[in-house]
């Protein structure tokens, strides 16, 4: 049978909203059933989307939703309240969520459309699908895609923050977990960074809105309605939610999305040197008697690349890069999210007993060929 993923996309309606400078999503707007939001539901099926029974018993939808519902269809009847994990990963195979950004371009996760023969979107207002779409380009292991529709069809937009977020902020995540189709969670940032333990060019926010299988690639979405990140994964040994949900920061998706759009790839920069922290004390409060809070040394250089050929050294703490104060690795990645292949910077680097500024052209830093995301 031919496979084919099909893909809803839901876009924002922000109805006095976001279209008037307003907050969407603030907790005093209360304008929830005002909102639709810009999700993209992934169905794997067979010719045509046809959820998997799983049981002759028949399970009442909800009351919000009305029988003639159109995408009925997506929404995956299961009466067993505690099935296996396995069970539940083959029920969820194929969900996924994205969003609109501009007039023809919608922002989902690479895992969500890989290993695809066939993409159609599906939009609330209009009943049929949109078979028009191409794969404008994705970055793999930042798991990050863009979809072209190449229809006229009317629908809103949502806006990638530029601000990063903070920890306490409020958030909402929009998407399909567990094939409940168009659903709302809200936390708050838990922790603004978390290193990905496969690619060093990578960080993500931590948060406690509920994200499960079928949210990925969903918006997530601060008070002012942008979106601050794009949902990725969990961590959690039962493969559900536990507590613990990543999201892709805004700036880094901004870069990413913008490159792909105009280069159709997404190629990122760096000098090569690998990253540690201060490890004695007494290095420690040497720094901090000079006024310096970095952390971050310069543990290894990689022959061949710039840092080696103009003159960081092992052992150099990174102090700043284009007069930028570095505290942790954390903020030299932030910042070198903002350049590209061929930029120069001048990075300061603190050695002996005095910073020396040395200015340094950025490369092309290959991809890390292991997908951190098993897929």
């Amino acid at each position: 049978m031919f496979r084919h993923i099909v893909i809803i996309i839901w876009t924002m309606a922000f109805c006095g909203g976001l279209l008037t400078g307003q907050s969407a999503f603030g907790h005093e707007s209360k304008n929830w059933k005002d909102v639709s939001t810009a999700l993209v539901l992934v169905f794997q099926s067979q010719d045509k989307p046809q959820p998997e029974i799983h049981s002759d018993e028949e399970i009442p939808l909800p009351e919000e939703l009305p029988p003639s519902n159109r995408f009925d269809k997506f929404l995956e009847p299961n009466t067993n309240q505690n099935p296996p994990p396995e069970e539940v990963e083959k029920q969820l195979s194929g969900l996924g969520t994205g969003f609109w950004i501009d007039d023809k371009h919608v922002v989902t996760n690479y895992h969500v459309i890989q290993n695809m023969t066939k993409i159609e979107l599906w939009m609330p207002h209009y009943p049929f699908p949109l078979k028009d779409v191409t794969v404008v380009g994705f970055d793999k292991s930042i798991d990050l895609a863009v979809l072209k529709v190449n229809t006229d069809i009317e629908h809103d937009s949502l806006k990638l923050a530029t601000e990063r977020a903070n920890v306490g902020d409020h958030v909402y995540a929009y998407g399909h977990g567990l094939s409940l189709a168009w659903s709302l969670t809200v936390g708050v940032i838990s922790n603004d960074y978390r290193q990905s333990p496969q690619d060093s060019f990578v960080q993500y926010y931590q948060t406690d809105a509920v994200i499960n299988p079928g949210n990925s690639g969903g918006p997530l979405i601060n008070d002012e309605g942008e979106v601050i990140g794009v949902n990725v994964l969990i961590m959690s040994p039962t493969r559900f939610y536990i507590g613990y949900g990543y999201s892709i920061p805004s700036p880094l998706v901004k870069r990413v999305v913008e490159r792909i759009i105009n280069t159709g790839s997404h190629k990122r920069p760096g000098i090569g040197i690998q990253l540690g922290t201060v490890e004695d004390e007494e290095t420690y409060k040497i720094l901090l008697q000079n006024n310096i809070e970095s952390i971050v040394v310069i543990k290894d250089l990689i022959s061949g690349m710039p840092a080696e050929d103009f003159g960081i050294k092992r052992g150099d703490i990174v102090v700043s890069i284009n007069e930028t104060p570095v505290v942790t690795s954390g903020d030299i990645i932030e910042t070198l999210w903002g350049f590209d292949p061929g930029d120069m910077i001048k990075l300061g680097v603190y050695r002996g007993d005095e910073i020396i500024y040395i200015e340094i052209p950025l490369v092309e830093i290959p991809a890390p060929t292991i997908n951190p995301f098993g897929r």
